[in-house]
């Protein structure tokens, strides 16, 4: 044929020869150091196309596995029907070994009624004195990056700030490598491009204490990096960015999640 190829369908994989201490070779969904869900991209009209393929691929015995690992995926959306069906399509058995439940930010009626909701009286007055004692450092403000504006000073300082911590002390910040400072401009850079990246800060006196990033996809949103810094801590500056966080989170009636 001469029509163009299309992509429905993208599959990172890792080949392994031991699964659990036992000498089974496997396929394993590759996972990168700073992403938390292996969830393969597929194409949505074409979404059972592309997992009947890919299991027609995954059963043809020259492969030479005995197992296939659907690794950090999401247990309750659409990918893992589709896993579900093939399986039972194709006649495989199939093997839970693990089964983990992420907290989530769901909202109430309004940012008030949640954190009455969820935090005590004594917390909720207990992260108010902290404000009140931090604001006597200088003036302090919540903002939150626009559309219109500059990323680029957001994204050195989000990295300056984790870098100056410990985890820059033990050579775990993004900073702490080329490839993890590249990784994390060119995913939050397309997220910004894309409109699909919520970043705060606290600042005082113009300057960030903390700070943290999170992704946007269809109705929910996902966290990413926090930042703060360490000579405030007895403030509780990332705690005070939080709280600040589901108050704007209840002013984004696009995320139900």
């Amino acid at each position: 044929s001469s029509e163009p190829l299309e992509l429905i369908g993208f599959f990172p994989l890792c080949r392994e020869n031991t699964f659990r201490v036992l000498p089974i070779r496997h396929l394993m969904l590759w996972q990168h150091k700073y992403c938390f869900l292996c969830t393969p991209l597929v194409h949505t009209a074409r979404a059972h196309e592309c997992m009947s393929a890919f299991f027609d691929w995954l059963v043809d015995e020259r492969h030479g596995i005995d197992l296939m690992v659907f690794n950090q995926i999401g247990g309750d959306g659409p990918f893992q029907q589709l896993v579900d069906d093939r399986i039972i399509e194709h006649r495989l058995r199939r093997y839970c070994a693990d089964c983990d439940s992420r907290a989530a930010f769901l909202p109430a009626a309004d940012a008030e009624t949640y954190l009455q909701k969820t935090l005590s009286s004594e917390y909720r007055r207990q992260m108010k004195r902290k404000e009140k004692r931090l604001a006597e450092c200088g003036r302090i403000e919540y903002v939150t990056l626009t559309q219109n504006g500059d990323p680029e000073a957001w994204l050195e300082q989000f990295l300056h700030l984790e870098n100056s911590g410990w985890k820059g002390r033990e050579g775990s910040a993004l900073a702490s490598t080329p490839a993890g400072r590249s990784y994390f401009l060119e995913i939050v850079y397309e997220a910004y491009r894309r409109g699909k990246l919520i970043m705060q800060g606290l600042m005082l006196d113009g300057r960030p204490i903390a700070q943290y990033c999170a992704f946007t996809a269809g109705i929910g949103s996902f966290d990413f990096k926090p930042a703060y810094d360490e000579d405030y801590s007895r403030f509780s500056p990332g705690i005070l960015l939080e709280l600040e966080r589901f108050r704007h989170l209840h002013t984004r009636p696009d995320l139900a999640w």
